[in-house]
């Protein structure tokens, strides 16, 4: 990636992460990597698709302040998928939970950086971005999220 920034053809400052299913914890794990060692912070955007029910992606959304306050993440599961939804809807607590410094929160306009997109399906993993306007919105939804950050946090730059 850094070299494909460093050649112009992309921008790494805008780095959007998609996982699906076991990718989404692959994604998560990378995003706590880029922000909690102070690498690069590029991870910008986080969307998880079917979360699953996995212990290392817990463990990083309740202890992690750095997803909590640097990175936007969206959880999208389908609202017939009961098992999708309750893991996603759980995640979301998790990552926006009781700390020492914050009261729990519930409501989406206290979590800006968190968005739960429960899709009228019951589809589940790769199959979600099979139901008609998906694609679409999540791409939509990921400019909108881009929009939020300072310009000069997304500024290309030679790596």
């Amino acid at each position: 990636l850094i070299y494909e920034n460093d050649q112009g053809r992309l921008n790494i400052k805008k780095l959007v992460i998609i996982g699906i299913g076991l990718g989404g914890t692959v994604g998560a794990l990378w995003a706590d990597s880029d922000w909690a060692e102070a690498k690069t912070r590029d991870a910008k955007v986080l969307v998880i698709l079917s979360p699953t029910a996995d212990p290392v992606i817990e463990k990083i959304f309740k202890s992690n302040k750095y997803l909590r306050d640097n990175v936007s993440v969206s959880l999208v599961a389908g609202k017939n998928d009961t098992a999708g939804l309750q893991k996603a809807t759980q995640l979301k607590s998790l990552l926006f939970g009781k700390d020492k410094n914050r009261e729990e929160k519930n409501d989406e306009a206290d979590m800006p950086n968190v968005s739960l997109i429960a899709l009228e399906t019951d589809q589940q993993g790769g199959e979600l971005l099979a139901v008609e306007g998906v694609a679409r919105d999540i791409a939509g939804m990921i400019e909108k999220k881009l929009s939020k950050f300072k310009e000069k946090d997304l500024k290309w730059k030679r790596q």
